[in-house]
């Protein structure tokens, strides 16, 4: 997955916290890469050249284990075509 954000301070750099370990770069768009099953957490903090900061944060699951699945037909050794 990727995220995709801005601000309205072109100057703005960010800081990218994705389950308390922060990124080694913060770009938009921001590629997450493969992320296992669970919630995840992405936090993005936003400051401009005077150092006033603004963040916003984003939670979201994986569902990681698949479908089950069972054949119910034929049953008893029945013809299906």
């Amino acid at each position: 997955p990727s995220a995709i954000f801005s601000s309205n301070d072109a100057g703005a750099t960010y800081t990218c916290v994705l389950d308390t370990v922060t990124l080694p770069m913060c770009i938009s768009p921001q590629v997450l890469g493969t992320l296992g099953g669970g919630s995840h957490t992405l936090a993005i903090t936003g400051t401009d050249s005077l150092g006033n900061s603004s963040m916003t944060s984003v939670t979201w699951t994986v569902d990681a284990v698949g479908p089950t699945v069972s054949i119910t037909a034929p049953v008893n050794g029945g013809r299906s075509s």
